[in-house]
């Protein structure tokens, strides 16, 4: 699994460069969050450009990621894919995350 880092005005900007996160890569994924964000890392932008499929155990590791921060930062995602768009809008988890059209946006936010 290929995960991409930058830091910019204070955030970590996180892109994966894999078409998929689901029960092959997730754990790997959430793992690697985790120590970053235990690293002091909480103000997240997670670039999904690559993601074109998602299933519960990319949710879970987004969804865990995401309370690990809890009041510490903030977890936000960025150019989301239709296809990963339509599962985040059915889990209704559009509503738990706030959700760029691009990092730009989501920097600026």
């Amino acid at each position: 699994m290929l995960i991409e880092t930058r830091i910019e005005n204070d955030n970590l900007i996180i892109g994966l460069n894999e078409e998929r996160l689901d029960a092959a890569n997730a754990r790997d994924f959430k793992d690697d969050l985790f120590k970053r964000i235990d690293n002091g890392n909480t103000n997240i932008v997670f670039d999904m450009s690559a993601i074109s499929f998602i299933d519960s155990c990319g949710i879970g590791a987004l969804v865990s990621a995401l309370k690990k921060i809890g009041e510490a930062g903030d977890m936000k995602l960025s150019c989301v894919t239709p296809a990963v768009m339509t599962v985040l809008k059915l889990t209704r988890l559009d509503k738990a995350f706030h959700i760029f059209e691009s990092n730009r946006e989501a920097l600026a936010a």
